[in-house]
């Protein structure tokens, strides 16, 4: 056992107390040094990238001699812990080289966190990046310019759905009548008619003739038992060389032939209402094959006002052989470009909606001789040149009567009942002296002949087609029949399918008639990709 004086005991703890007092001292040097240190050099870290990246005043040339850490190696070092992409030494020396100009940028602009945190991103994505800066940059671009340019397509893609939105919105609403916004629970009362009016309307009952004696009341016959009223002022064509002519094919058909008036009597005039045997005859049927319960005062105060002037349907002169086209709606036209084929005829029918004055004239043309419409169905102002264009009417209803009798005597439009309401209809905003009406025999004519009286009555379409076979020598019809390739309409925005479901037609069975007179010679039935 190891025994130590008193003394020696004193001596050994004043050496550990001084050791420990210098060693105190020692770590409070050492602290005041890194103290020191830290104040004189606040941007020790910017320093260590500045010594990396940057050339020294050597040169560049102290990493060589030892004196400083090659920046390419370094750059693997930190890749590699870091996670970052393996890379070669020839490209890791390049991205040196482009972080030293970044470095050079970011020391130029001066400090701050955010400008730092716009330079480290730039740092972080050449080191993320296998391509140079100039590269990436310009990829970079590109992407922001495609970014931009996707965002106006969706902009315009946008615009144009809300336009077909609000076209379809149009559309709906014109297909329910064109009802107004304002609808009245109760019928409006009937305006009051000036003494000019009244005076009028009393000289038109006047040129009413009365019968010799009192016409027996007879019951309605069926639709083909009563006679056609003929027209006393037909004229014969004398168009004997046109190819594909309706007379020079009349006597092929033995089908047309023998259903073929062509003397009938294809428009109204005043000798009808003014007769009392021929408006007798008329009543036997109701709308639109005769006058039914109409009365001959209400009538002649269409037929004698002053505005229905009821010109020749030829006007001044007939040319010696008509070439006549009949466009429908079929959504076969759509894209077909011929409108400039259309367009060549002498006449041009359309019906309804018929688009003339919009995108789809390439397609249609917009050449409009003969139009004709219902009430719900006019579209007037879809025209081009409207005001030289005559109008085609046919009564179907009470309603349409009234509706005639307001655009002949400048009136307003009398309101129509539909879902117990009382709605306005678009005013055509036609003269009088533009208007023809259909006569009931002609309509009766179309309906038992070649329709075999099947459905409520014939379409619009067919009405203008026998209109077009009784008043021209040539005849082509495009835009009839329903192909299921293409929408129902030409002007759809979306696909429809056609049907005949809650209508009074049967447009098969008129399509069997377009096809029977196309073989036959009688009309040219364009349709598409025959």
């Amino acid at each position: 056992m190891l025994v130590i004086r008193p003394n020696t005991r004193l001596l050994v703890a004043l050496a550990a107390s001084s050791c420990c007092t210098l060693y105190l001292l020692h770590l409070i040097y050492l602290e005041n040094k890194v103290d020191r240190n830290v104040d004189e050099k606040p941007g020790l870290r910017d320093v260590s990238i500045w010594d990396l990246f940057l050339p020294s005043n050597n040169g560049g040339d102290d990493w060589e001699n030892g004196h400083q850490e090659d920046p390419v190696r370094k750059l693997l070092q930190i890749a590699r812990v870091a996670g970052y992409p393996e890379m070669s030494v020839d490209r890791a020396a390049e991205k040196v080289s482009e972080i030293r100009k970044v470095v050079e940028e970011f020391h130029r602009a001066g400090a701050g966190d955010k400008l730092a945190a716009s330079f480290l991103h730039k740092i972080d994505i050449i080191l993320l990046s296998e391509q140079s800066a100039e590269q990436l940059h310009r990829q970079i671009r590109e992407r922001a310019e495609e970014e931009k340019r996707t965002k106006e397509q969706d902009k315009k893609r946008e615009e144009e759905q809300k336009r077909l939105e609000k076209q379809q919105k149009e559309e709906k609403k014109e297909e329910k009548g064109h009802k107004g916004e304002d609808p009245a629970e109760k019928p409006p009362p009937k305006p009051k008619l000036s003494k000019e009016r009244m005076d009028q309307i009393a000289k038109a009952v006047a040129n009413l003739r009365k019968a010799d004696e009192k016409l027996p009341f007879e019951r309605r016959a069926k639709l083909w038992k009563m006679g056609y009223e003929r027209d006393d002022k037909y004229s014969f064509s004398d168009c004997d060389d046109m190819d594909n002519s309706v007379a020079r094919n009349l006597p092929e058909s033995a089908w047309f032939s023998e259903r073929y008036m062509d003397d009938l009597k294809l428009f109204l005039d005043a000798e009808d209402i003014d007769n009392p045997y021929i408006y007798h005859k008329l009543r036997h049927y109701g709308l639109p094959f005769g006058f039914g319960a109409q009365k001959r005062d209400v009538m002649a105060r269409l037929v004698h006002n002053d505005n229905f002037t009821n010109d020749d349907i030829h006007g001044d002169y007939r040319k010696t052989c008509l070439s006549c086209a009949v466009v429908g709606s079929s959504g076969d036209l759509k894209g077909a470009g011929m409108g400039r084929e259309i367009d060549k005829h002498d006449y041009v029918f359309r019906l309804n909606k018929a688009m003339t004055g919009s995108l789809y004239w390439p397609d249609i043309g917009n050449k409009t001789t003969f139009y004709t419409f219902y009430p719900e169905s006019n579209h007037v102002h879809l025209l081009n040149n409207k005001e030289n264009v005559v109008y085609l009417f046919a009564p179907f209803k009470q309603y349409d009567v009234d509706y005639v009798i307001a655009v002949v005597e400048g009136e307003p439009m009398p309101k129509i009942k539909a879902n117990n309401k009382y709605w306005s209809v678009r005013n055509p905003k036609i003269h009088g002296r533009q208007l023809k009406l259909f006569h009931p025999d002609f309509l009766r004519y179309i309906h038992v002949s070649y329709l075999n009286h099947t459905a409520g009555r014939p379409t619009t379409g067919a009405m203008l087609v026998f209109t077009a076979v009784h008043m021209c020598d040539k005849v082509d019809i495009y835009g009839f029949g329903y192909d299921p390739r293409f929408s129902a309409h030409y002007y759809d925005t979306s696909f429809h399918e056609h049907t005949d479901k809650g209508t009074v037609h049967n447009s098969t069975n008129e399509r069997r008639v377009w096809e029977r007179l196309h073989e036959d010679g009688i009309i040219n039935w364009w349709r598409r990709d025959r």
